[in-house]
């Protein structure tokens, strides 16, 4: 799970300007282009359109320039200049005239990019500031602020209300923004620390059952062992021989617990790995190797299937196989999950008709039954003398 990039929103919103920013010289060399004879100082107004085209192009090449502090205060002197110079390059009084504006939009990209590094404070006073070189643009043009009209205040004040509104509005974007990315990111971490704590919790109750299950059991046999050959009046090496083997057995246990790496654990999964250990644990007299392709999550209840048909399984090996050791193997390959129970014990004819005849139901009923309920099946391969070896198949779905 990956956290989320809090300066994220801060620059789409940011490419979103720059964009504006593009827009908006374009249509100031449009007017340029045709006003030109009709412009008082039509070279001041060319190179207003340079310096713009020059500034638009350095904040283009590095787009996270637009948001550095110097870089804002120089964008916002320029975004005034060009509108003071918008008003010196028409000639007198033609700012009141309803043409076209020379520098018209370009200087909002400056209040937007205010609004977006610093919120709608900075927003609101850059948004000011442009509206008050709107207004001395003005006596720049010749014009005195006692000759406006009624209608040319309303027009005034509407241009200044329009660059503080618009630094406001993308201030509280940017800022709801930044607080919807902060608390999605507090969201994440929480919810990666609850996934770490389950997956630890897990963990640990995993080892506590093998622990329990196996190395408890098997130190309590080896404590009364152990009591009665000190009660006994002679040496006994076999006794002794065989607690020195069922502590030994219990180390390389441990062992191989301790060093095993920890994996997730999804919701509402247990690990079949886990449950097939536990299954050859509880046979006694016989030798069991487990081995999987990982820890084999799965659905609690199949896991829990398998795990007690692959245990009657042994039990019959142990009862009827005339060995003392088996092996299961396990594994997901091709979508199926694979566990084989193998050994090298006496074998037998394989013939389900027969053993239903016979009233010898137990590896239908306790094994195939088991399996067919979560939608597997069991292929069984012995004969005389060869051993047996059963095959549980079950189909898993990937994630």
């Amino acid at each position: 799970m990956s956290l989320p990039d809090p300066d994220r929103s801060t620059r789409s919103l940011a490419r979103g300007v720059l964009v504006v920013r593009w827009v908006a010289l374009g249509w100031m060399m449009i007017l340029a282009a045709a006003g030109t004879r009709d412009f008082d100082h039509p070279f001041v107004a060319w190179i207003a359109v340079g310096i713009a085209g020059a500034w638009t192009v350095y904040l283009t090449a590095d787009q996270n320039r637009d948001q550095r502090r110097r870089n804002l205060t120089a964008d916002l002197v320029i975004a005034c200049a060009l509108i003071l110079i918008s008003g010196y390059v028409v000639p007198s009084g033609a700012v009141l005239g309803g043409s076209s504006f020379l520098a018209t939009a370009y200087p909002v990209s400056a209040v937007l990019a205010w609004g977006v590094r610093g919120g709608p404070k900075a927003g609101s006073l850059a948004g000011a500031a442009a509206g008050l070189s709107l207004a001395l643009s003005r006596p720049v043009n010749g014009v005195s602020f006692g000759s406006l009209l009624r209608p040319e205040i309303q027009s005034l004040a509407t241009g200044i209300v329009l660059y503080v509104v618009s630094g406001l509005a993308v201030g509280l974007v940017s800022r709801l923004l930044q607080r919807s990315a902060d608390e999605l990111r507090v969201a994440t971490l929480e919810a990666i620390r609850q996934r770490e704590r389950v997956a630890r919790l897990a963990e640990r109750e995993s080892m506590a059952r093998h622990i329990h299950d196996s190395v408890l059991q098997t130190l309590a046999m080896i404590h009364k062992r152990a009591k009665e050959i000190a009660a006994s009046r002679r040496v006994d090496r076999t006794g002794i021989e065989e607690v020195a083997d069922m502590a030994a057995d219990q180390e390389v246990a441990l062992r191989g617990l301790i060093l095993r790496e920890p994996v997730e654990v999804a919701t509402g999964a247990r690990s079949l790995r886990d449950g097939l250990e536990r299954a050859a644990r509880v046979v006694n007299g016989l030798k069991v190797e487990v081995s999987t392709v990982g820890a084999l999550f799965m659905e609690a209840q199949a896991a829990e299937s398998i795990a007690s048909a692959v245990a009657q399984l042994l039990q019959n090996v142990a009862n009827h196989a005339g060995t003392d050791s088996a092996t299961v193997f396990a594994e997901v390959d091709d979508g199926a999950l694979s566990v084989t129970v193998r050994d090298d014990g006496a074998g037998f004819d394989y013939d389900p008709s027969f053993l239903h005849q016979q009233g010898k139901m137990g590896l239908e009923k306790s094994v195939i039954g088991r399996v067919e309920d979560i939608g597997g099946s069991v292929r069984v391969q012995s004969s005389p003398g060869a051993g047996t070896m059963v095959e549980i198949k079950v189909p898993v779905q990937r994630d």
